[in-house]
């Protein structure tokens, strides 16, 4: 289960969430995060990020075993948690899934099992310590989580759920964005920058409440940032961070984006947006892959 988790999930690293999708999620979710990856493959800097995804033996016999690609058949992936520290969480996802191959594969690899359970596929792993599941509804949808998660899932698909109020506003808030993500539990909000977690920086984002974000990827690509904090104390000392923040990238950034970043506070809510020019942010990815690479050394 393992690898085809990996796998799923890095397809995911590539229109607020579809209803189906949504009614699969656990009425107690408080975290949730959505990419239209349909949507965001018409766009050109949606086109430059798939062309980032690794191309090599591992996908390529994925796609071939299991007739599924997900640079082309993936439509729109759900991700759903409680955002307690111990949950497992489930990925949602429509697209085109083609069972029968997969159940092939999963059958040859003899690591896992296909079950029938109440209308759906569902892989399960044979060995006692690997708890995922991944389930299929209609070749339409896939389900991936632990087992129990999972089948929780199958069972909400025959019946009409509803979310926390807040989370489902702030979800539709989000409509027409590329992807977007919301957390109304502040327990899952931790400190970005990193760090002891109690020095003073991290004890300023211990006051977020609430938090949402989305990302729009046409000319220019707009990245949006919104936090609710306890106080309009807080969320000045949170604005306070995050121009902080900018000025020290500042210098790596180039020419004509050191203003790309505007925040603005609202009583207690903080908003952060960005808004880059495709093609310089396609040069700044380029240009921190290339510094990332180390280079050969010569045979002599």
């Amino acid at each position: 289960m393992r690898h085809f988790a990996i796998l799923f999930i890095s397809a995911v690293t590539l229109q607020a969430a579809d209803p189906a999708l949504l009614n699969l999620v656990m009425p107690d979710a408080t975290v949730l995060a959505g990419i239209n990856v349909q949507k965001a493959k018409t766009t050109d800097f949606g086109q430059f990020l798939l062309r980032q995804l690794p191309d090599g033996d591992a996908l390529s016999s994925f796609v071939t075993s299991t007739g599924f690609d997900p640079r082309q058949d993936l439509v729109e992936v759900l991700m759903a948690s409680t955002g307690e520290s111990k949950s497992k969480g489930l990925i949602l996802a429509r697209g085109t899934f083609t069972t029968d191959k997969i159940a092939a594969a999963v059958a040859k690899e003899g690591k896992h099992a296909m079950q029938d359970y109440h209308g759906a596929r569902l892989i399960v792993g044979t060995d006692a310590a690997d708890s995922g599941g991944l389930a299929f509804l209609s070749g339409q949808i896939a389900i991936l989580g632990d087992v129990a998660g999972v089948k929780a899932a199958i069972d909400r698909s025959s019946g009409a759920n509803a979310l926390d109020p807040a989370l489902a506003a702030k979800v539709a808030s989000l409509a027409g964005t590329d992807a977007w993500s919301v957390s109304i539990s502040p327990s899952t909000l931790g400190n970005p920058m990193g760090g002891d977690k109690d020095n003073p920086m991290a004890s300023i984002f211990k006051t977020i409440q609430q938090a949402s974000g989305s990302i729009s990827l046409t000319s220019p690509v707009v990245i949006s940032v919104e936090a609710l904090a306890q106080s309009d104390q807080d969320a000045t000392s949170l604005s306070d961070v995050a121009k902080f923040a900018m000025q020290m990238f500042q210098g790596n950034l180039p020419a004509g984006l050191s203003n790309a970043l505007t925040v603005t506070t609202d009583h207690s809510t903080v908003r952060l947006q960005i808004s880059i020019p495709e093609d310089q942010l396609e040069q700044l990815i380029q240009g921190m892959q290339t510094a990332g690479k180390k280079p050969v050394a010569a045979h002599v």
